[in-house]
């Protein structure tokens, strides 16, 4: 009998999770971000449509700041900003400071006035020109509808494959095969890089498994005997899909 990582058979579910089946998660998560913020922006938008009052503003000052990136990737921004004074229909004076887009930012000097529209219940909420809420909303809404269909043909793809790996374990010609090493990958793990177990079948051909924490699979030696299912269209090893409930 070759080594079975889980004796028992994996469910789909399992086995669309463990291939990758959580990214569809954290997809889904993030195209639900991106629609909150396009509502957001659309809502803006209808505000400044409805309510908007126009006013007459002075750019006291506008000034950048480095704001530290949230991709992960090493290094900051620059946020360019407007110190703002106007007067509302009421005769409220206001000072508002508030970020711009880099084309508005380059497009005023110190000291210039200019027609802005404010929110009468929330003054210090400007609109500039052909400012950025609508675009900003129809760019979120464009994201979201891409990362929908990104999301969409991945799960589809992962669903494919698990349903693949089902199939061969229940219906494919059982095998053993001798491990050839332990790989590691460039995807990260929780204390080190992901790996695959790389192996090898009767006629020299090389199969690997799913992804695995180091840890997981560390201690398998080459020349190692495992099992596997043989698919339609690729081999299964028995640790990433479980062994058949006869076997």
């Amino acid at each position: 009998m070759g080594y079975a990582k889980d004796k028992k058979p994996l469910p789909l579910w399992r086995l669309f999770w463990n291939m990758g089946g959580y990214f569809t998660l954290f997809g889904a998560a993030i195209v639900i971000v991106t629609l909150l913020i396009f509502n957001e922006k659309a809502k803006s938008e209808q505000e400044f449509a409805l309510h908007g009052e126009v006013a007459t503003a002075e750019l006291v000052r506008n000034y950048t700041t480095r704001k530290r990136k949230t991709t992960g990737t090493v290094g900051s921004k620059t946020v360019y900003n407007f110190s703002l004074r106007y007067e509302t229909v009421q005769g409220m004076a206001v000072s508002s400071d508030r970020r711009v887009e880099r084309h508005l930012f380059y497009a005023y000097d110190e000291g210039s006035e200019f027609e802005i529209k404010y929110l009468p219940d929330n003054p210090q909420k400007t609109r500039i020109g052909d400012d950025d809420y609508a675009r900003s909303a129809a760019e979120a809404l464009r994201i979201a509808i891409l990362l929908a269909v990104i999301t969409t043909i991945i799960s589809g793809y992962v669903l494919r494959q698990a349903m693949a790996a089902r199939h061969a374990r229940d219906h494919g010609r059982r095998e053993t095969a001798k491990v050839v090493r332990v790989q590691k990958t460039w995807v990260r793990g929780v204390k080190d890089w992901q790996s695959r177990l790389i192996w090898m079948d009767s006629s020299g051909q090389e199969h690997k498994s799913r992804l695995y924490e180091y840890d997981e699979i560390k201690d398998f030696e080459p020349g190692q005997t495992i099992a596997f299912y043989r698919g339609k269209k690729r081999a299964w090893w028995t640790g990433d899909v479980g062994e058949r409930a006869e076997d």
